[in-house]
């Protein structure tokens, strides 16, 4: 498991390192991806906004022969949500107008962390990342954009701490518990990992194909129980969150819940140093 807290800090840059594997992941999970996919309101977790045709067929295009590697011939299909529907990643897609502004201009997202996948829609990356505690993170963002749409693909991860494995934490749904992200004393506590991958759009065929001005990113959830850690994860986790901002703290959404999850750590520790000593 890749483990966001293992040198004992965390940051809030981009965090984009090159993608060496598949766009898509098949490794076999106890979660139901699709069977959430399907519980959800389609209204309030898909839609577009100024998805030029070009996009549309590229996007089509490399998720149909991503998916055919897993599902053959019933993954076929010309229809953008649909293709979505059948893997367990959430889909984004942002893309750049003729005078280089970005957008996004796609979201098929069933299990977002406390937001609306809507709501960011025809807003840039400037924009969406405002309440991110990284003013770096907002300057850089020109060349980080170039580098999504040019270079790549990449892979990057966005963690928090939450009281349950439900995937789909939509910012409509229990909005005040969502504050604290649902933890009210539960045991254990779950790190909730995104692993997000990002690769440029093109249309065509191998040396001929070009640059549609636009890049797709998925979104994979996966949990991490704190009582699953070794007692080097907790350490570097509880170093972590102690070495976190207010201001950090209060995007993470853990202000009021902070002592309650470093009493959880000390308690799993204090378990695996009994279990050494005995």
């Amino acid at each position: 498991m890749y483990f966001p807290f293992e040198g004992g800090s965390m940051d809030f840059k981009s965090g984009m390192v090159k993608l060496s594997g598949s766009f898509l992941d098949n490794s076999v999970s106890d979660i139901s991806y699709i069977d959430n996919k399907i519980n959800i309101n389609d209204d309030e977790h898909y839609g577009e906004y100024n998805l030029s045709t070009d996009v549309y067929g590229a996007a089509v295009a490399f998720l149909r022969k991503s998916l055919y590697m897993n599902l053959g011939k019933s993954a076929i299909s010309n229809n953008l949500n649909e293709l979505c529907y059948k893997m367990k990643e959430d889909i984004v897609i942002v893309e750049c107008d003729d005078v280089g502004q970005d957008y996004v201009s796609f979201v098929n997202v069933a299990a977002p962390q406390n937001w609306n996948p809507i709501a960011v829609l025809g807003k840039s990356f400037t924009e969406i990342h405002n309440p991110v505690p990284s003013e770096n993170l907002r300057r850089s963002s020109k060349k980080i954009i170039s580098a999504c749409l040019n270079k790549g693909p990449y892979k990057r991860f966005q963690w928090s701490i939450q009281g349950s494995k439900r995937l789909n934490l939509h910012s409509s749904i229990n909005s005040v518990k969502n504050n604290n992200n649902n933890i009210e004393g539960e045991m254990p506590l779950y790190i909730r990992l995104e692993t997000q991958h990002i690769k440029g759009l093109r249309k065509g065929l191998g040396t001929s194909s070009v640059s549609v001005n636009a890049f797709m990113f998925s979104i994979l959830t996966s949990f991490h129980s704190l009582d699953s850690l070794n007692i080097s994860q907790l350490n570097g986790l509880r170093l972590s969150l102690e070495g976190l901002t207010l201001e950090e703290m209060k995007y993470k959404g853990l202000t009021d819940v902070m002592e309650l999850i470093l009493s959880q750590i000390n308690y799993y520790e204090k378990i695996l140093i009994c279990k050494q000593v005995i």
